[in-house]
């Protein structure tokens, strides 16, 4: 008896529609990362909010579900993904030779966020109370020692980076000269 007032079902679940979609169109114009939403393009079969998006990196029109768009999931149009995945894969081949890929070597990468100890190829025993030192390289782990500090850890991992990775980098621009400034342009874009 308390919703005798409301209407009927179809009533309320038609003004249910009116109010979602002016909810939807108060988006119309706004810009999320390489995203313009144009207009409400409708509701999809899982009951998904609907808009008509122009990418601002290609200008490619595309449609996208609204709650993608606002929580941050899609940044960019479909094909500007593809795109960047495709040019992806093609760096990571240039970079890849005998199992080592040069990208992973060269110092840019950050300490993993996993690593308890907070250094790159620093691992801590718990059995021993000692600090596992290693490095990996052409698909192999080799093992730098084990220590009491972990300020040694550290100084056996940087000194084997400096004789294995280093002379691998400078090997890597030497044999494949043109690979390495692909590589160099395709990095800093």
């Amino acid at each position: 008896m308390k919703y005798k007032d409301a209407g009927c079902v179809e009533c309320r679940e038609e003004e249910r529609l009116k109010k979602r979609i002016e909810w939807a169109n108060t988006f119309v114009g706004k810009t999320y990362s390489y995203i313009k939403i144009v207009s409400y393009n409708g509701i999809d079969k899982n009951n998904q909010i609907i808009m008509l998006t122009e990418c601002l990196n290609c200008g490619s029109m595309t449609t996208i579900p609204l709650a993608r768009i606002t929580n941050g999931q899609a940044k960019r149009c479909a094909n500007c993904n593809i795109n960047n995945l495709k040019r992806g894969h093609e760096i990571s081949k240039i970079a890849s030779v005998d199992g080592t890929n040069v990208l992973t070597i060269d110092g840019r990468r950050s300490v993993n966020k996993n690593s308890s100890t907070g250094a790159t190829g620093i691992s801590y025993s718990h059995k021993t109370g000692k600090y596992r030192a290693y490095i990996n390289f052409k698909r192999k782990q080799y093992h730098l020692g084990s220590y009491e500090k972990k300020e040694d850890a550290v100084n056996a991992r940087k000194e084997a980076e400096k004789n294995i990775y280093g002379n691998f980098i400078n090997w890597y621009r030497n044999e494949y000269p043109e690979r390495w400034e692909k590589l160099q342009k395709n990095i800093n874009k």
